[in-house]
């Protein structure tokens, strides 16, 4: 009679213990700890909240349309955003204490309707990117499978420029080979980065290397100045005639990516329509070539359109 109820006891032992297994199914490749602080159902989440250090970013869904503060939004940097967060996988689990940020952490909230359907924060660490629960003393080391090279900052990310229409370049310094300035005034220069990110700068119509004589911090900080570049909107007929442009620009940048691409800014000054001097905050673009006059406010062309000398030690 004992030994049938010692069988009996371990039998429900057993299972007790393989329900607790299919409960918390610790070989799932999410992790349980992980799936619930992520959307589950893209599909059905109406918002977004990115919230940085010092910015709040909350953007609302109505159908297929993202807002933001009543500015409708690039829909595919939302569901970018989004079904990222869905795709999520665990590459590992750390002690918080033993986690190196390398970057600002940024708090991740999704709603449906009224309801939480998703919370995290996120950061990008010296063992790759990382996400954890507010207040948890433990991070999962994460990655989103078949992307493991993507630069996961730039989508959970806390520029608003970066989910607004009309961008021309989103890139962070890392992902640039070599950045190419004609400016307005002074001398133009090539920038140049290799592989281990070692930056020199040389004359390019002789070639000289001037590595030695500009400050080495201003030059990255050129790198770091392509970051969510975008354009107002296309300058109308009546605004701006491409046949009445100078045969050549105020300005030209030229940023190359290590994949190859190539982004290039010509950059004229906008006389508009009954005025007779230049405008102080706008000036049109022609990007790539392409046969459109692009209206982009000097705040994301100030920085890049100038000389070698604002680069000298």
């Amino acid at each position: 009679m004992k030994s049938r109820t010692a069988f009996i006891l371990l039998f429900v032992l057993l299972l007790a213990a393989a329900g607790l297994v299919w409960l918390l199914n610790p070989w799932s490749t999410t992790g349980s700890g992980l799936s619930v602080l992520l959307p589950q159902e893209p599909d059905k989440v109406t918002g977004v909240q990115v919230i940085g250090e010092f910015d709040t970013l909350a953007f609302h869904r109505s159908d297929t349309v993202w807002m933001l503060d009543g500015e409708e939004m690039n829909p595919g940097a939302l569901e970018n955003l989004v079904y990222a967060a869905s795709r999520l996988t665990m590459r590992s689990i750390l002690p918080a204490g033993e986690v190196r940020l390398t970057g600002p952490a940024v708090e991740v909230l999704f709603l449906k309707g009224s309801r939480e359907a998703g919370h995290f924060f996120f950061a990008a660490s010296s063992s790759g990117y990382v996400v954890y629960a507010p207040g948890a003393n433990q991070y999962f080391g994460v990655e989103i499978p078949g992307y493991e090279g993507l630069a996961l900052e730039k989508i959970f990310s806390v520029n608003a420029d970066h989910y607004r229409m009309h961008l021309l370049a989103d890139l962070l310094p890392s992902e640039i080979a070599s950045v190419a300035v004609e400016p307005w005034k002074g001398t133009a220069f090539v920038a140049q980065q290799d592989s281990g990110y070692n930056v020199s700068v040389r004359l390019p119509e002789t070639g000289e290397d001037v590595t030695g004589e500009v400050d080495e911090h201003k030059i990255r900080m050129l790198f770091s100045y392509f970051n969510t570049i975008r354009y107002d909107r296309v300058a109308g007929p009546t605004e701006a005639d491409p046949g009445n442009l100078p045969s050549t620009p105020w300005a030209r940048v030229v940023v190359t990516t290590f994949d190859g691409v190539r982004r290039q800014f010509d950059v004229y000054q906008w006389v508009k329509p009954g005025e007779q001097d230049p405008d102080l905050f706008e000036a049109l673009v022609v990007f790539n070539g392409r046969p459109l006059l692009l209206v982009v406010n000097y705040y994301y062309l100030d920085l890049l359109v100038r000389g070698l000398e604002d680069y000298r030690r």
